[in-house]
C-alpha cells in the first residue's frame, strides 16, 4: 500500500483491509472484487492484484507463511528487490539491503556523489553501499528503516534541515555545502495526455456500470462505459464507437486526472442507452462500496452537479 501513495492515505485503509483479510489464506480465498473494493481510493490498483495473487502463492507453495528470503520473496507476484529487502530485514532480520528514493538521496549526499540516481551505473553504486551498510549493522531493520526516515523527514529533496541531521559531521555534501544539487535529478519523462469520454446515464437512484478492460487504466474494476482516444471525439463518432448509446442528450464537463505517466482529460457527457444494453445497474449512494476508482466518482458527482443545477 505504502508504494508511490503517502502514508496518511494508507493509515485511513490499512485497518480495514486488515481486519477483512488478516492472514495470506483469508486473501488468498477472496474475490478479486472484494480487495479492489478495500483498496478504493489508493490507487495504482495492479499492486492490489499483485498482493492477492502473492497470497495465492503463499498458500500454495509455502504452506500460508510469508517466505523469509530475499530469493524467495522475489518469486511473488508484485515483490521486487525493494519490497524484498524491506520485508526480509525489518519483518524477518535478515540482512538485505533496500534503496528507495529516499535512501538514494541520503547515500548520494554522504558521499557527495554529484551523479543522477538513474541508470546502471548509479543502480550498482547505490545497493553495493547499502549492502555494506546493512551487513555492518547490528540490525538490519532499524539501518533500513532509520535511512528510509531520514530521507522523508531531514534529507529532503530541497531545503532539507541539515542543521538537525543527526548524520551531517560525516556527510560530505553537507561540508561542501552541495546538498541543494546531490543527487543530479532526473530527467523527467514527458506526460502522455488522452481522452476518456465517460457516457453516463443515471435512472432515478441507478447509474449503469460497466466493468473496464483486463488490461490498461484502473483494470477490472466498475465504471460508467468509457470511450478513450488521443483526441476529442465528436458526439456522432461516440455514437459510432458505442452504438449501445440511444442518444447523448448533454456534455456535463471535462476535468483533468493526473497518473503516474499520462494526464487522462475525463469529459462527461449524459447518455441514454438502449433497453438492451449490457450494463450493472447500481445505486448512486452505494458505488463507492464498490472497486471504483477515485476518477470514477468524480464523474459521477460531475454528473449529479449538473443535472441538479
Amino acid at each position: 500500500m505504502l508504494q508511490q501513495t503517502q502514508a496518511s492515505r494508507v493509515a485511513e485503509k490499512f485497518p480495514a483491509f486488515l481486519r477483512r483479510f488478516p492472514n495470506p489464506k483469508r486473501l488468498a480465498e477472496s474475490t478479486e472484487l472484494s480487495v479492489l473494493s478495500l483498496w478504493q481510493g489508493l490507487g495504482y490498483y495492479r499492486r492490489a492484484k499483485n498482493l492477492r495473487a502473492a497470497a495465492q502463492m503463499i498458500v500454495a507453495q509455502y504452506g500460508g507463511r510469508v517466505p523469509r528470503s530475499v530469493q524467495e520473496l522475489q518469486t511473488l507476484p508484485g515483490i521486487g528487490r525493494y519490497s524484498a529487502g524491506a520485508i526480509a530485514s525489518i519483518a524477518f532480520g535478515q540482512a538485505a539491503p533496500i534503496v528507495d528514493g529516499n535512501v538514494a538521496r541520503v547515500l548520494s549526499r554522504i558521499a557527495d556523489r554529484r551523479e543522477t540516481t538513474k541508470g546502471t551505473i548509479a543502480d550498482e553504486w547505490l545497493w553495493s553501499t547499502a549492502q555494506k551498510l546493512v551487513h555492518a549493522a547490528n540490525s538490519p531493520a532499524v539501518l533500513n528503516e532509520a535511512i528510509m526516515e531520514l530521507g522523508a523527514t531531514i534529507c529532503t529533496p530541497r531545503a532539507p534541515r541539515c542543521g538537525e541531521c543527526p548524520l551531517k559531521r560525516c556527510c560530505g555534501s553537507f561540508k561542501a555545502n552541495s546538498q541543494e544539487f546531490v543527487p543530479l535529478s532526473n530527467s523527467a519523462a514527458p506526460r502522455k495526455t488522452v481522452v476518456h469520454h465517460a457516457c453516463v446515464e443515471i435512472r432515478g437512484s441507478k447509474i449503469g456500470v460497466e466493468t473496464r478492460p483486463a488490461k490498461g487504466l484502473w483494470a477490472g474494476m466498475l465504471s460508467p462505459p468509457v470511450v478513450e482516444s488521443s483526441s476529442v471525439y465528436s458526439t456522432a463518432k461516440l455514437l459510432r464507437e458505442r452504438p449501445d448509446i440511444k442518444k447523448i442528450k448533454k456534455f456535463h464537463r471535462e476535468f483533468e486526472f493526473l497518473t503516474t505517466h499520462r494526464t487522462v482529460r475525463i469529459r462527461v457527457y449524459q447518455v441514454v442507452f438502449h433497453s438492451g444494453a449490457k450494463l450493472r445497474w447500481v445505486d448512486v449512494a452505494k458505488l463507492n462500496k464498490f472497486a471504483v476508482s477515485n476518477a470514477v466518482l468524480r464523474m459521477v458527482k460531475a454528473a449529479l452537479q449538473n443535472m441538479q443545477a
